[in-house]
C-alpha cells in the first residue's frame, strides 16, 4: 500500500468513511477531483474512449469520455482504493480498457462488469485501504508541533536541522532572536514594492510562525517568543531593511557569522512566504502573548532564574523603564485575562438564555371551534420534556402546547423511541428560533418518526403530506372551481393544503421532500423565508403563517438529485429552493446495542441474543450495501422489525434454525435482484449460522 502524501488527504478521506453513505460518494468523489493527476486525468478519457464498455450499443454505457463521468461511474470501494493508493489509476484503467480480463463481473448490470473494479479489489484490500487511511490519518503532527505530511520522517519529527541550542543567558537568547528576525525578513521581502505597513504585517507574521517551529521545548520557546515580543515591540522599517540586505549572505559586518548560520538553518523550514499560515498572528503584543495557550508556560520561564535578568532588562529597554519586572507583568495580565474570560462567559450564557425565546408570545392561546379544543402555550424545560435523550446538553426552553381536551392532530408518543441527544438539540434550538429545517438519511433512519415523537411530547399538531409527483400547484395551494349558484355558473377560490395548514399551529412535514415539483418549491420558497404565502388566485391576500407553524422536510437525499440509484424519481432541487432550508440534520441507523434494545422492547418474546445476531446481520448488510455489494437494498430497521415477527411467528410451527431460514427469505432474498442474492446468502450464513 503506498502513502498517501497529504495528511489532509487522510483526514479527509477518514471523514468520507465515516460519514452515511448518501455523503460518501461526494465526498470521495471530491477527494479524485484533487487528488488525481492531469497526466492520469488524460489517461483515463483515453482509456474511455477505447473502452467496450462504452458506446451506443444495448449493453454499453452512454457515458461521455470525462474525468466526471469517470467518477460518477464508480462504486465507493474502488474509490477507496484508489485514494489509499496514494491515486494510482492504473487498476482502475486497466479494467476499463479490458473489461473481461481484468473487471470484476457485475451479471446483474447492464454491461456485465463493474465499471473500473478490478478484481484483484477484493473485499480484503478494501478493508486493508480503509485500515491503512485511518492509520496514516493519526499521524497529525511532529514533535515540535509542526503538521507532518506522511512522506516525512517515519517518526513525524522535524528535521534536525531546525533544532536550536538551549537558550541559557541574555547572549545566546539574543543571538536567537536575530536569526528568527533574519529569516522572518528573508520570507517576508517581495520583489514588488511594499508599503511601509505591509512590510510590517508580513514581517510580524513571518516571524510568528518561524517562532513557533523552534525546537527548543515548551518552556524555552516561550521565554524566546516572550523576549522576542519585548524586544521587538516597535521593529522599525528601517531595522526591516537591514534584516532583508543581510538574510541572503554567508557573513556580514552586521550580524556574526554565527548568527547567519543559526538563520540558515532555521530557514531551511520555510520556502516561501506563502507556506506561512494564514491564521497566524497578525500583531504581537504583550497583552496577545498573554491570551496564547501556553501564557502559563511562558510565566514559568520568565520566573525561572536563567531568564529572569535577561528578560527584566529587555521589559525595561521596551516601555522606557516604566516596567522592569516581568512577573508582576504577566500575573497582572493574567488577572484581567482571567476576569475578561469570565465576564465573557457570562455575556455568551446570557445571549443563549435570551434567544431560548426568541418566538414573541402574543398569539400563544387557541380558542376552540368546536372541531379543535381550546389550548395555550406552556414554556418548559427541553431537559424535562424529554429525560432520556442523550448527547448536547437541553439546558433552556421550548414551547409546549396545552390542550382543553385530545387535539386530532397531535400524534400519541412511542415510548421505545430513542432519541439521538446531538439531532435533537438541532431541531429544538430550530424551532426556537423558527429555522425550517430538512431531515435526512438512509430509509428507516427515524426521521419522519422523529418528528412524530417531538411533535407527541411537545403536544404540538402534525401534518403530513407525503410530495410525491401527484402533487400540483393547485392542490397544494388552491383552486378556482366552477360552482352552481342558483342557476348560475360561478366561479370560486377554494384553498388548498398549504394555506388551510399555515394559519394553524404545529408541524408542516414534507415527508419525501426530493421528490417536489419545480412550482411547488418555487411556492414555498416565499414561505420559507417567512414572507406569507400569496393568493393571486385570491386577490392577492398574503396568507400569514401561525408564530408557531414550523414546515419541517424529510428525505432520503440532500435535494441534489439519486447518488445511489435507490431512489428512483427523487429529483435534483433548485439550489434556491434549497437556501431557503436553514437547519440541514443527518439521520444514521442506531448503534448496534440501542437497536438491539429496541427489538427487545417492541418484540419482547424474540430472545435477547436473537436480536443482538439479527442487529449485526443488519450492520453487515449495510456496510456491503455502502460499498456496492448490495445494489437496491439498504437494510432498514423496518427490514429487521418484520424479519423478528416473522421469526417469532415461524417458531411456532418449525425449529428456530428453520423459522430463521424462512423469515430471512421472505423478507429479503425473494426480494433481491438476482445477482445480489449470493451475497446476502453468505452473509446470513456467517452471521446468523
Amino acid at each position: 500500500m503506498e502513502k498517501l502524501f497529504k495528511i489532509t488527504v487522510a483526514k479527509e478521506a477518514v471523514h468520507a468513511l465515516d460519514c452515511p453513505a448518501d455523503q460518501k460518494r461526494s465526498l470521495l468523489k471530491a477527494l479524485l477531483t484533487d487528488g488525481v493527476a492531469k497526466k492520469d486525468c488524460d489517461r483515463i478519457i483515453k482509456a474511455m474512449k477505447a473502452s467496450p464498455l462504452i458506446g451506443e450499443g444495448p449493453r454499453q454505457l452512454k457515458k461521455r469520455a470525462t474525468f466526471t463521468d469517470f467518477k460518477d461511474g464508480l462504486a465507493p470501494s474502488t474509490m477507496i482504493d484508489i485514494i489509499a493508493n496514494n491515486f494510482n489509476v492504473d487498476d482502475a484503467i486497466e479494467a476499463i480498457q479490458n473489461p473481461d480480463g481484468c473487471a470484476q463481473k457485475d451479471f446483474g448490470s447492464k454491461t456485465g462488469h463493474k465499471f473500473g473494479w478490478h478484481k484483484k479489489v477484493n473485499a480484503a484490500r478494501i478493508a486493508e485501504a480503509e485500515k491503512h487511511i485511518r492509520a496514516c490519518a493519526k499521524k497529525t503532527t511532529s514533535s515540535s508541533g509542526r503538521v507532518a505530511d506522511i512522506g516525512d520522517a517515519s517518526d513525524g519529527a522535524v528535521p534536525s536541522d531546525t533544532a536550536l541550542p538551549n537558550v541559557i543567558d541574555a547572549a545566546v537568547l539574543s543571538d536567537v532572536i536575530d536569526a528568527v528576525d533574519i529569516v522572518a525578513a528573508r520570507l517576508s521581502n517581495s520583489k514588488r514594492p511594499l508599503s511601509k505597513h505591509t512590510r510590517r504585517e508580513r514581517f510580524v507574521k513571518c516571524r510568528e510562525s518561524v517562532l513557533d517551529t523552534l525546537d527548543v521545548g515548551d518552556v524555552k520557546k516561550a521565554a524566546v517568543k516572550a523576549a522576542s515580543t519585548l524586544s521587538r515591540n516597535q521593529v522599525s522599517t528601517e531595522k526591516i531593511d537591514k534584516d532583508i540586505a543581510l538574510a541572503s549572505v554567508d557573513d556580514s559586518d552586521g550580524y556574526a557569522p554565527a548568527t547567519i548560520a543559526l538563520a540558515n538553518r532555521i530557514g531551511k523550514s520555510f520556502p516561501s512566504f506563502n507556506q506561512i499560515g494564514t491564521d497566524t498572528l497578525n500583531q504581537i503584543g504583550t497583552d496577545t502573548l498573554m491570551s496564547h495557550p501556553k501564557a502559563n508556560l511562558v510565566a514559568e520561564a520568565v520566573i525561572s532564574e536563567a531568564f529572569h535578568d535577561p528578560l527584566n532588562s529587555l521589559l525595561s529597554s521596551a516601555t522606557g523603564g516604566q516596567e522592569s519586572d516581568i512577573v508582576s507583568v504577566f500575573k497582572s495580565r493574567k488577572d484581567l485575562t482571567d476576569q475578561v474570560n469570565t465576564l465573557h462567559k457570562k455575556l455568551k450564557a446570557a445571549k443563549l438564555k435570551a434567544a431560548a425565546k426568541t418566538p414573541a408570545k402574543t398569539r400563544s392561546v387557541i380558542t376552540s371551534d368546536g372541531t379543535i379544543p381550546g389550548g395555550k402555550v406552556v414554556w418548559k424545560p427541553a431537559a424535562k420534556v424529554f429525560s432520556h435523550s442523550s448527547g448536547g446538553k437541553l439546558d433552556f426552553e421550548i414551547p409546549c402546547w396545552e390542550w382543553e381536551s385530545p387535539h386530532p392532530d397531535v400524534p400519541e408518543a412511542d415510548p421505545h423511541f430513542v432519541f439521538d441527544g446531538n439531532n435533537l438539540l438541532a431541531f429544538l434550538r430550530a424551532l426556537i428560533q423558527n429555522k425550517a429545517t430538512w431531515l435526512h438519511g438512509m430509509p428507516g433512519t427515524g426521521k419522519s418518526s422523529f418528528v412524530k415523537e417531538v411533535a407527541a411530547r411537545m403536544g404540538w399538531p402534525l401534518n403530513c403530506v407525503n410530495m410525491d409527483a401527484n402533487i400540483e400547484r393547485p392542490e397544494f395551494v388552491g383552486n378556482r372551481d366552477i360552482k352552481n349558484d342558483g342557476g348560475v355558473s360561478i366561479t370560486e377560490f377554494t384553498r388548498g393544503i398549504l394555506p388551510n395548514v399555515m394559519e394553524q399551529p404545529g408541524f408542516f412535514m414534507m415527508d419525501e421532500a426530493d421528490y417536489v415539483r419545480p412550482d411547488i418549491a418555487y411556492v414555498m420558497q416565499r414561505v420559507l423565508e417567512g414572507n406569507g404565502l400569496a393568493l393571486m388566485e385570491e386577490g392577492g391576500v398574503i396568507v400569514q403563517p401561525h408564530e408557531y407553524w414550523r414546515p419541517v422536510a424529510t428525505a432520503n437525499t440532500v435535494g441534489q438529485g439519486d447518488e445511489l440509484g435507490c431512489y428512483p424519481g427523487s429529483r435534483a432541487q433548485s439550489q434556491a429552493y434549497l437556501d431557503r432550508w436553514r437547519r440541514w440534520i443527518t439521520f444514521s441507523y442506531l448503534k448496534p446495542a440501542r437497536e438491539a434494545k429496541l427489538i427487545c422492547d417492541k418484540y419482547p418474546d424474540l430472545d435477547v441474543a436473537m436480536a443482538e445476531k439479527l442487529t449485526a446481520w443488519g450492520k453487515e448488510m449495510r456496510t456491503a450495501f455502502e460499498n456496492g455489494e448490495l445494489i437496491g437494498l439498504p437494510t432498514s430497521p423496518r427490514t429487521l422489525f418484520s424479519i423478528a415477527e416473522d421469526i417469532i411467528d415461524f417458531s411456532q410451527t418449525m425449529d428456530m434454525d428453520k423459522a430463521i431460514s424462512l423469515a430471512i427469505d421472505t423478507t429479503v432474498i425473494n426480494r433481491c435482484r438476482m445477482d445480489v442474492r449470493q451475497r446476502v446468502k453468505e452473509i446470513t450464513k456467517r452471521v446468523l449460522g
